[in-house]
């Protein structure tokens, strides 16, 4: 998802500022991220720990097939 927006600001972005381009991708793909977040949560992707689990710097726990908790 990030190198499809860096390449849709590439598109756009005149070449005089295209050094500005990744400081740009990174504010605009934080602001969306917490949107992301909470649909992965509601969708069941993503679970918050509850209270007797510690949660460190915002990290989420990720359920799956793959991962034993």
């Amino acid at each position: 998802m990030i190198i499809d927006i860096h390449k849709s600001f590439k598109a756009f972005v005149p070449k005089r500022l295209a050094s500005q381009i990744n400081q740009w991708v990174s504010c605009y793909v934080h602001n969306i991220i917490g949107f992301i977040v909470e649909e992965l949560i509601q969708r069941g992707v993503l679970e918050k720990p509850g209270d007797e689990k510690p949660l460190t710097n915002d990290i989420f726990c990720i359920l799956g097939e793959y991962i034993s908790v």
